[in-house]
């Protein structure tokens, strides 16, 4: 009974995990729904607004990009069972730097200094990770 259970929690996750894949793309393709050169959108709780950007067409397409590969590689950072998991992280760390300097329209430039600035924090989430694991390796060890 145990061992049923677990399968099919398991093949829960990977059909979750499958149907993500499979839509993901279809995110991108979000921003055709709103309409075109509209600088301010009302919704029923809340209003867009594009201060910066040309319509907001340009950065709802800008938002989804991002979070495509956000989605993704969070989807394989759930899912990796090898060790170097954790480094999949740096790159998540320069794709959410780049999705708030999306967000953030006071900003006069996208895709620009988030390289110094992914590189300012993943320097202490790298050298978190590798004390944790020099930890988890001494922990493993006196278990045996």
């Amino acid at each position: 009974m145990r061992n049923s259970f677990l399968t099919r929690r398991r093949y829960n996750k990977d059909l979750i995990v499958i149907i993500t894949l499979i839509f993901l793309p279809s995110l991108i393709y979000l921003h055709n729904l709103l309409p075109l050169d509209i600088k301010n959108y009302d919704f029923v709780f809340f209003e867009f607004r594009s201060n910066y950007y040309e319509s907001l067409d340009v950065w709802f397409w800008l938002i989804s990009s991002k979070l495509v590969y956000i989605i993704t590689y969070i989807v394989w950072f759930s899912t990796c069972q090898y060790w170097w998991k954790n480094v999949i992280l740096v790159p998540l760390i320069y794709l959410l730097t780049q999705l708030f300097g999306v967000l953030d329209d006071e900003l006069n430039f996208v895709d620009k200094n988030e390289i110094l600035v992914g590189f300012l924090i993943s320097l202490p989430i790298i050298f978190l990770i590798y004390v944790l694991k020099k930890k988890w390796v001494i922990i493993q060890n006196q278990k045996v």
